[in-house]
């Protein structure tokens, strides 16, 4: 989850239902006492923790990796390593700041066709690759436990 700590008092850059938060006390999930007063933690509350099948990394390498193609200066700054999870302390930012103009229609595109290409994470290299490069990646046998990782573009 992109979205972290909502600030309840700040309507200048937080925008929820009046009703944000009752789902979370009426379920149990959260009380007011349990975050910062005035703050609610929405992927505390929302998120899935991730503990199996790539754990913290299914969207946390995924967003590093963004972030790292569209500002490398602030790419260098992220722990690839960290994830990010529901339950990481210090997540990566929801947004990062880039050079104005610099997002463009194929800079789009050229971000979500990416598997890692020149990382240590790179799909397209190793064994797994196989002889032509490929990014692709069977599914792993029941019961095998593990996962590969996960590109930005899905082979499916």
């Amino acid at each position: 989850f992109t979205i972290r700590l909502i600030d309840l008092h700040d309507s200048d850059n937080f925008m929820y239902s009046p009703h944000l938060t009752r789902l979370a006390e009426e379920m149990g999930w959260w009380t007011p006492t349990d975050d910062e007063p005035g703050f609610f933690s929405w992927s505390r509350v929302y998120g899935y923790p991730f503990v199996e099948d790539g754990g913290l990394f299914n969207s946390g390498r995924r967003l590093w990796r963004v972030y790292s193609l569209l500002n490398p200066i602030v790419g260098l700054t992220l722990d690839p390593e960290k994830g990010d999870g529901p339950q990481v302390r210090n997540p990566f930012p929801a947004s990062i700041p880039v050079p104005k103009g610099s997002i463009t229609r194929e800079k789009v595109m050229s971000v979500l066709r990416d598997h890692f290409e020149g990382t240590p994470y790179d799909l397209t290299a190793g064994m797994a690759a196989g002889p032509f490069g490929s990014p692709n990646r069977a599914a792993a046998p029941n019961g095998v436990i593990g996962s590969w990782e996960r590109a930005i573009s899905p082979d499916k």
